[in-house]
């Protein structure tokens, strides 16, 4: 979803730029109450603007004023996110991108283990929510080599083997 997802936006960026991306997204989103994936697509519509915004530049490399722009995207796709949870929810995506929000927000270690854990007893074998879910343990992020391990080591053993074999590669 996710690949079709950033196609979309960037055809859409180069032809329209972001605010006629967001005004489509909105009027498909409101057309369209009970699917998932169009209130998702809001999400992802703002959250993509915000890293247009922001750039690809370590972040403390981003002028304050851009990172500022970023955050209030990323707040906003937040926002669409929460209030369209009982329907967009059905979608394990919805998980994916808070969890995500939930990393660039720098939620504490109990609110993402709860994200996490709802996200898992929703939909235990969407791979890409450990994916994301492992971002926190990395060195990047302020995680470590050993943080990082446990966490997979954990992950995968929830698996078959040759599944959890695929996860951990």
């Amino acid at each position: 979803l996710n690949g079709a997802i950033r196609e979309i936006i960037s055809e859409e960026k180069q032809t329209g730029g972001w605010n006629a991306i967001e005004e489509k997204a909105r009027a498909w989103a409101q057309k369209s109450p009970n699917s998932p994936v169009a209130q998702i697509f809001v999400a992802n519509v703002l959250l993509d603007h915000g890293y247009d915004i922001r750039g690809a530049e370590y972040a403390s490399r981003v002028p304050a004023e851009r990172m500022a722009e970023f955050k209030r995207y990323v707040n906003l796709a937040r926002e669409q996110l929460e209030k369209t949870k009982s329907v967009a929810s059905n979608d394990p995506s919805w998980y994916e991108m808070m969890l995500n929000i939930a990393q660039y927000q720098g939620w504490s270690e109990p609110q993402l283990q709860q994200l996490f854990t709802e996200a898992i007893s929703k939909e235990p074998d969407f791979l890409q929510t450990y994916f994301v879910a492992s971002g926190w343990y990395s060195p990047k992020w302020g995680g470590s080599r050993d943080a990082l391990k446990h966490f997979i080591d954990n992950a995968v053993s929830k698996f078959s083997p040759s599944q959890g074999d695929a996860m951990y590669a």
